[in-house]
């Protein structure tokens, strides 16, 4: 049965309805939509300078302005420049970051980013300007572009107010209004480093940071203010235009740590811990990877309702990540639960769930790997996502629907079906003789998929099968140790009454590959390889010494693979060459009379 939570939120005047990772963000229609935050001393900004802001680009018009206070208008005499703006160029889908140091045209110091955005995805952007030294842009914590000649050493002021979601023109009158989604607008008056960008871009900040001159997260979450968390009271005033408060898809928790250093995948790796013992890390694994950012939420999400065979989500806290790179880079995600205080005596019952982000309004079963010994839920191959620790109150066991055994040329397959399955390590195949054996032999072992509730299928293969009436079994193991057995499936191998030697494969091969060959019972054939690849046979009785041996071209015997009795039966051996040199190789059968050669190629 599933546990619905229902979360009562008070809240008086500023608390945010929405807590929860990136909170709530703002949307502009791109018509008449923006924010007036004023024109307090602390944004008359003459040096260096930081802007940042989440942002959500939704359609295409020609400039967005996201941070701007400055003026950009056309007079008799020429531009007029001053002040400072961070922009979108929807022409080229790419982040500008303009400053004046004069007042006109001629003294506008620009930057434009070198990548393009991908329109309704989620980036984090910076642009920096460092007096006499440089302007940056910062995209999702990676330098994209740096300007460092004919750099000023100042801003021309502004006296037009700070707008977020409009550029420089007059908002009343010119068209730069933004198109999509804002959240965690920030203004810097210092140069921040890339560590710097790094380490907050994931987290919410609190406000006293050194150098933060205006900061709003937009948490009210709804009306007309958004309110300036820096204290220095620049409050913006949404439009007439009425913004939208909408819930953020940004990459934003409380906590956050990151890692930008590496060539390969895996060297990109991120760890956040709890005071309580647990962590969470992401490694990478695959594509391009160019950094990696993980984040901790301590808080409900604003969605709790279990997925699949979830029946309990953890909400005391839950994770994210942010991975940068291209050719789709993913990474292994590892949640170490130790000393989770909701786990209890479910530990054997665990498994995360995730989304996209803040936004989706519903969590997803991953059927994470579980690992009670090493205490973690992994998953492989995850692209972006957020994650959240829940478990199984009344599991389900493992429910086997089909169990068949079938024989074709003397080998046995194994195929069987499960429904769902709880806890479940893996499955030991086991074989025995009727009348014969008093007890089963383990045979091979096939791992289980943990927890699951869709069908899955399984099958073994049993290649060298005594002759006669033979029984297989399964015996499904829980991840905790317990364990159940199958039905029993029986099949009957005939005695092999012809001596066979097949070709080896793979053919060619590096540096390993298999031989196959059957030993017959009663009279015996002796077969001899002809000049012209025919095979001259005659008969001979059994019961003698059987030998697998490999020669060169030239005739010298590089390895003795059997030499000993064999009983009738088909048998497969490995064959590891890889101390030989490539070239032709002959492997030659003798059981008696009976012989047999085939060559194989050895291909470095």
């Amino acid at each position: 049965m599933k546990r619905i939570i229902l979360l009562f939120l008070f809240f008086i005047g500023n608390v945010s309805l929405f807590a929860q990772g990136a909170g709530t963000a703002i949307q502009f229609d791109g018509n008449d939509d923006y924010i007036d935050c004023g024109n307090g001393d602390s944004l008359q900004i003459t040096g260096a300078i930081t802007l940042e802001a989440w942002v959500k680009l939704t359609a295409t018009s020609s400039w967005d302005g996201i941070i701007s206070k400055a003026i950009w208008d056309e007079t008799s005499s020429g531009y007029v420049n001053t002040g400072y703006e961070l922009k979108f160029n929807n022409n080229t889908n790419k982040i500008d970051f303009w400053l004046s140091q004069g007042g006109d045209e001629s003294t506008k110091m620009e930057v434009t980013a070198n990548t393009a955005l991908t329109l309704g995805k989620w980036y984090h952007v910076a642009a920096v300007f460092s007096p006499s030294s440089f302007l940056k842009i910062y995209i999702n914590g990676i330098e994209d572009v740096s300007v460092t000649s004919g750099v000023y050493a100042s801003i021309y002021n502004s006296t037009r107010p700070l707008y977020i979601g409009v550029g420089a023109h007059n908002p009343a009158s010119d068209n730069e209004y933004f198109h999509g989604s804002l959240d965690e607008v920030r203004i810097w008056n210092i140069a921040l480093t890339a560590d710097q960008i790094r380490e907050t871009m994931c987290k919410r900040l609190s406000g006293s940071e050194s150098g933060l001159v205006g900061y709003w997260d937009f948490s009210e979450g709804s009306g007309s203010v958004t309110h300036d968390k820096s204290g220095n009271s620049n409050d913006g005033n949404l439009s007439t235009g009425n913004p939208t408060w909408i819930t953020s898809g940004a990459s934003v928790g409380d906590a956050s740590a990151y890692d930008y250093i590496g060539t390969n995948p895996a060297d990109f790796s991120a760890t956040i811990s709890h005071p309580d013992g647990d962590s969470f890390t992401a490694t990478g694994d695959g594509g391009t990877v160019t950094g990696i950012q993980v984040y901790r939420i301590d808080d409900a999400p604003n969605v709790t309702t279990a997925p699949g065979n979830i029946t309990h989500l953890f909400t005391t806290r839950y994770w994210g990540v942010k991975i940068v790179g291209s050719s789709t880079p993913s990474y292994t995600a590892t949640y170490y639960y130790h000393n989770n205080p909701d786990i209890g005596s479910y530990e054997n019952y665990q498994d995360l769930a995730k989304r996209e982000n803040n936004a989706v309004a519903s969590w997803t079963e991953c059927n994470a790997t579980l690992n009670t010994s090493a205490q973690t839920l992994v998953l492989t191959g995850q692209t972006g996502t957020q994650y959240i620790d829940g478990r199984e109150d009344n599991p389900t066991p493992v429910e086997l629907t089909a169990f068949i055994a079938t024989v074709q040329n003397g080998i046995v397959t194994l195929k069987w079906k499960t429904a769902t399955e709880v806890n479940n390590y893996g499955f030991q195949a086991q074989r025995k003789k009727e009348k014969v054996q008093s007890n089963w032999e383990n045979i091979g072992f096939v791992e289980g998929h943990g927890n699951s509730n869709s069908t899955k299928e399984y099958s073994f293969t049993d290649e060298n099968p005594p002759s006669g009436n033979i029984q297989y079994r399964l015996k499904q193991i829980d991840i905790d140790g317990n364990f159940e057995y199958s039905d029993v499936v029986e099949v009957e191998i005939g005695v092999p009454t012809k001596f066979e030697l097949f070709q080896n494969y793979p053919n060619p091969f590096n540096p390993t590959t298999n031989i196959t060959y059957v030993i017959a019972s009663g009279a015996r054939q002796s077969q001899q390889l002809l000049a012209n690849n025919e095979i001259a046979s005659s008969q001979a009785p059994r019961n003698d010494n059987v030998s697998l041996k490999v020669y060169d071209i030239l005739g010298r015997e590089v390895a003795t693979l059997v030499n000993e009795t064999k009983k009738p039966g088909k048998y497969s051996v490995k064959f590891n060459a890889s101390k030989l040199s490539s070239g032709i190789y002959f492997y030659t059968l003798r059981a008696g009379d009976f012989t047999a050669i085939k060559k194989m190629i050895l291909l470095r």
